[in-house]
């Protein structure tokens, strides 16, 4: 093509009709760079990263970017035992090592920069990506929205944004892939694009473990296919390669962590071979073709009995049967996960929040109401209504009991069956009523489809519309009551009710054409698995923000195109028909875009956001990388170990990664003596599995090791509901906090969570703030008095000794102390005063001792002062004791 073509296709491209064609190749760059921006904003100023896991991965990926190799040993993990870099993933590694030296490095001035700008523009490509499958899905409105929705959606904020170096950003961009080209390997027939999908699919499995949802979800979806009786050779050509490839491509690279033996690995493959078989059958004629819908159906019966049957002939079928069923439901039954705020059931405030636009109220307290109706949280929930409303008639109609051409009062009553229906089971599950969330949504449906049957349409749409009132009645009534599900379900069942009522008394829609590729399975079973996945761990919610996100772009479309169908005529008659309708659609997109816009902006801006680790550790971590021996080896609690390892280039005994390649069965993770060592009230104990055996140099804590003795405790007792728990108490405003009673000067604490308050006497000199007297505790059941005060002095008595009602001593915070608060408020600043309350049954714990008590009873200890700043403290260990 010639200089001439091009400049004729430019000037074509830029006329008011040619940008009306083309007016995707403007969106779909716009909506990239809008999600890069977004992920970039928390990246201002930031020195390092956010969070933790992203310090060890720049640190491995940095030298492999800069020196060309990995060692095969990291000397600086579980030391002195050292650690194999095999067993990490390694996509996070290896490819911003590879995608750096494609280019960046000629841009950007070191590995630090581009490691912080990488995770936006794999969270920008992954929208590239939601285009293409929302397209390949339903149509290039869809695809537009549903790629505006991921890339303004709270929920995967947190981990596409700038700093968050992370396994997630380059994960769900593979992840993304994947699924574009299976939906498009399926709808083609295409062993290529299955291929790809293979591609994708491998190296999302080396780059986190979150590939384990798209292992679960393509045989699952081939699998009701396969029972359906419909897809065969599609599936076929999208199922065999992705697995097969993903596979070998996952095992080839990263062995250790996906071999040819993984569990998840062989259950797609049984799924190709099932799939191959009901085929070849089918193409050899060894079936009567009258037989061949029983055929999936009876082999999965007998392949299920045969399953259940495993634990009287094969002990690992039992375990890998067990093993899938522990990993679809999120149980893994494990005491340190269980300690970790990610691995907790999400709460439906979590849920609407991050899949919602609701921070957009942080914008403008009006956005936040109106994201109540447009933002990506109930767009989806419109969403789904449509896609299981057309489901429910591809199914049935395989079975002859409903028609995909039906009037329109006929195609509203399957509206209000699915959906009340999807209410119902959708509030329950979230109650973690489940059985009673399956019963009460299939008997909604089933009652429905009977009355479909032998009642006619008219009186059935009145039926349903009472049906949907009482189930508005029974919302809000839930809602009043504190039913926490019913945040998240009352404002969309309004707004669908209206929408029904205007459809039909307007009479804007008369007949309908249900029609749909099988593939719309994909959203729906993606949508459905992962949202209600969530209610198992929070760190489901980054999941359930994809499916989310595609299907509110569905729904927005689906408005859309309503919208612009609608006879305004019968609602408006002085004005033309056609500027109502731009006014509406105009008015749709404004809000819809604003509010979800908003919600990004707000989130990406948000305090949540801000780079870890603080100035405090990160004066501490300077510090030890200046003043301390190369080779020093720092014990703190596994939080913080990649820290020291990356920032203060320091060996520790315990990271993120809960190692212990080489203990025995019984301390099996390293954290397990750690936690029996911080929980003792003994000095001494356990020592030779920590102090001995790992070569302590120093012991770092921080002030946050104070609300973390819970989780201490429960991995020292090896039981999640077990445990040990210290409270915090903050004043409010100092000056309020004040009081005099009688001669004494009374400081208040409080702790809004509990309610609890206390009252502690305290006596000024000068500069110097103690407490004076037994500290009173306020409870629901009155007030009550402690006369235990823990100090660096060891335990002091207060008043007479004999006042104590509490089963609480309390000590005053190391870094947000009396003296500094009282300080602050005379100059006008608000910097507030913590005591902290620590049950008696732990005041002698070795946390207890060293950090509220400055290592006093310790005897092999020397606090170190040049590496403490109240906030953080640190300890010179003097002897191996």
């Amino acid at each position: 093509m010639s200089a001439s073509d091009y400049i004729e296709k430019v000037d074509e491209f830029l006329t008011v009709e040619g940008l009306k064609n083309n007016w995707t190749y403007l969106a779909v760059p716009a909506i990239f760079a809008l999600a890069v921006f977004l992920r970039m904003i928390p990246g201002q100023g930031m020195e390092y990263f956010q969070a933790l896991d992203p310090y060890m991965i720049y640190r491995m990926s940095e030298h492999l970017a800069l020196s060309g190799n990995l060692p095969a040993l990291d000397f600086l993990r579980y030391f002195p035992y050292e650690t194999p870099t095999y067993v990490l993933n390694q996509g996070d590694i290896l490819f911003p090592a590879l995608f750096y030296w494609l280019g960046p490095f000629a841009i950007f001035g070191s590995f630090l920069e581009w490691a912080q700008f990488y995770p936006a523009l794999m969270g920008g490509l992954g929208v590239v990506f939601m285009y293409l499958l929302g397209k390949e899905l339903f149509d290039v409105r869809t695809g537009v929205l549903a790629s505006f929705m991921l890339a303004t959606i709270s929920g995967v904020m947190q981990r596409t944004s700038a700093g968050f170096f992370e396994k997630e950003p380059l994960g769900t961009m593979f992840m993304m892939m994947s699924l574009w080209l299976f939906v498009r390997a399926w709808q083609n027939r295409s062993y290529v694009a299955g291929i790809g999908s293979g591609l994708a699919m491998g190296f999302f499995s080396i780059s986190w473990g979150g590939s384990q949802m798209l292992w679960l979800m393509y045989p699952a979806v081939t699998g009701i296919m396969m029972m359906l009786n419909r897809e065969t050779e599609s599936l076929m050509a999208a199922l065999t390669p992705t697995a097969v490839i993903g596979g070998m491509v996952a095992s080839a690279l990263n062995p250790s962590r996906f071999g040819l033996s993984n569990t998840l690995f062989l259950l797609n493959m049984a799924m190709v071979a099932f799939l191959w078989s009901r085929y070849l059958i089918e193409e050899f004629e060894l079936i009567d073709s009258r037989y061949l819908p029983y055929y999936v159906p009876t082999a999965s019966v007998v392949g299920g009995i045969v399953v259940l049957l495993s634990p009287l002939y094969s002990n690992e079928i039992a375990q890998r049967v067990v093993s899938v069923i522990n990993l679809a439901v999120q149980d893994t039954g494990k005491v340190i996960g269980g300690t970790v705020a990610e691995n907790t059931a999400a709460s439906i405030s979590q849920l609407v929040s991050q899949l919602g636009a609701g921070s957009a109220g942080q914008v403008h307290f009006s956005l936040g109401t109106v994201a109540t109706m447009v933002g990506s949280w109930p767009l989806a929930f419109f969403g789904i209504l449509f896609i299981l409303t057309t489901l429910v008639f591809k199914v049935l109609n395989i079975w002859n009991l409903l028609e995909t051409d039906v009037s329109g009062t006929e195609y509203l009553n399957v509206v209000m069956g699915v959906f009340t229906a999807w209410v119902i089971g959708f509030v329950f599950f979230f109650q973690q009523q489940y059985v009673v969330a399956a019963a009460g949504a299939v008997g909604a449906f089933l009652a429905f489809l009977l009355m479909y049957t032998y009642i006619d349409q008219d009186s059935l749409f009145s039926i349903m519309g009472m049906t949907l009132a009482f189930l508005i009645a029974g919302q809000v009534m839930g809602f009043l009551g504190g039913v926490a599900a019913t945040y998240a379900t009352l404002t969309p069942t309004v707004a669908v009710i209206a929408g029904i009522a205007f459809l039909h008394y307007t009479d804007n829609i008369s007949e309908v054409s249900v029609d749909a590729d099988w593939t719309l399975i994909i959203p729906a079973f993606w949508f459905l698995s992962n949202v209600l996945g969530a209610v198992a761990k929070s760190r489901l919610i980054t999941l359930a923000a994809f499916p989310v996100a595609l299907v509110a772009g569905y729904g927005a479309a689906r408005i859309l195109e309503r919208l612009m169908s609608l006879d305004y005529s019968e609602v408006v008659s002085n004005i033309p028909a056609s500027r109502v309708r731009a006014g509406v659609i105009g008015l749709f997109l404004v809000l819809t875009l604003s509010v979800n816009g908003a919600a990004g902006y707000a989130t990406a801006s948000g305090p949540s956001l801000q780079g870890q680790p603080n100035q405090l550790w990160m004066e501490n971590l300077d510090f030890i990388r200046e003043n301390t021996e190369e080779g020093s080896v720092i014990l703190s609690w596994w939080d913080y170990g990649y820290h020291f390892q990356s920032i203060a280039r320091r060996p520790t005994v315990a990271d993120g990664g809960n190692f212990g390649y080489y203990s025995d069965e019984l301390y099996s993770k390293t954290n397990y003596p750690i936690a029996d060592w911080l929980t003792s009230d003994d000095p001494r104990a356990n020592n030779s599995l920590v102090f001995e055996r790992h070569s302590v140099d120093h012991i770092v804590l921080d002030s946050t090791m104070i609300g973390k003795y819970s989780a201490v405790s429960q991995i020292s007792n090896r039981d999640n509901s077990q445990f040990q728990s210290m409270i915090t108490l903050s004043t409010p405003n100092i000056n309020q906090a004040l009081s005099r009673s009688g001669n004494r000067t009374v400081m208040q604490f409080q702790d809004s969570r509990t309610g609890l308050r206390a009252y502690a006497p305290i006596d000024i000199q000068g500069s110097d703030v103690s407490v004076s007297g037994a500290v009173e505790i306020e409870t629901g059941r009155g007030r009550i008095q402690s006369d235990c005060l823990l100090t660096d002095e060891g335990e002091e008595v207060l008043g007479d000794g004999n006042t104590s009602e509490s089963s609480y001593c309390v000590a005053e915070h190391p870094y947000y102390t009396m003296e500094n608060a009282i300080a602050a408020g005379q100059q006008n600043q608000n910097i507030p005063a913590r005591l902290v309350m620590v049950p008696k049954a732990i005041k002698d714990a070795n946390l207890v001792k060293l950090y509220l008590q400055d290592g006093e009873g310790i005897p092999f200890v020397e606090k170190v002062e040049g590496g403490s700043n109240g906030y953080i403290k640190m300890w010179n260990v003097t002897e191996r004791p």
